[in-house]
């Protein structure tokens, strides 16, 4: 999971360690920063994709991306956290997804409300490592990236 403001932007994982989570929010609007999707569990599959489309149509990142955390991401998963180019904290994914539109408003300016609880391993050293692309904010890592991203990080010693 990428967590930087945008591509390349300011560092978020410093605050989502610090609270135990991973989390991410997408805007839209004129400028006017409001959330394309509030709480998705107050949702229907049906409701959250109609609210892309009509919101945020050319946004597939974000619509697939907070899919993901919704949907997808379970209690028991591992978690990376990339910022460019370095993973700079693993974890294990501890609590289902969650909204709190207050949960993230830390210095870097990111006001992010979904999230999922993650406990980050605290002895964690970051290391170097190029994913394929960066198509998503959260993507599945599967072979053979996999196997890649474990010998980058047994070579750093993490």
């Amino acid at each position: 999971m990428f967590m930087t403001v945008g591509k390349g932007g300011a560092d978020v994982f410093p605050d989502c360690k610090q609270r135990g989570i991973a989390a991410l929010d997408y805007c839209w609007g004129n400028g006017l920063k409001k959330r394309i999707v509030g709480d998705c569990r107050k949702l229907s599959e049906r409701e959250y994709k109609d609210l892309w489309r009509s919101r945020a149509r050319r946004n597939g990142t974000g619509n697939i991306s907070l899919r993901r955390l919704w949907k997808e991401m379970k209690v028991g998963d591992v978690i990376y956290a990339k910022t460019i180019p370095w993973i700079v904290g693993k974890g294990s994914i501890i609590g289902e997804y969650e909204f709190d539109s207050n949960i993230l408003n830390g210095t870097t300016g990111a006001k992010w409300g979904h999230f999922v609880r993650v406990a980050w391993k605290n002895d964690f050293i970051k290391f170097k490592f190029s994913s394929p692309s960066r198509k998503h904010t959260i993507s599945e890592i599967i072979n053979p990236d996999l196997k890649k991203l474990l010998k980058a990080e047994r070579a750093a010693g993490a």
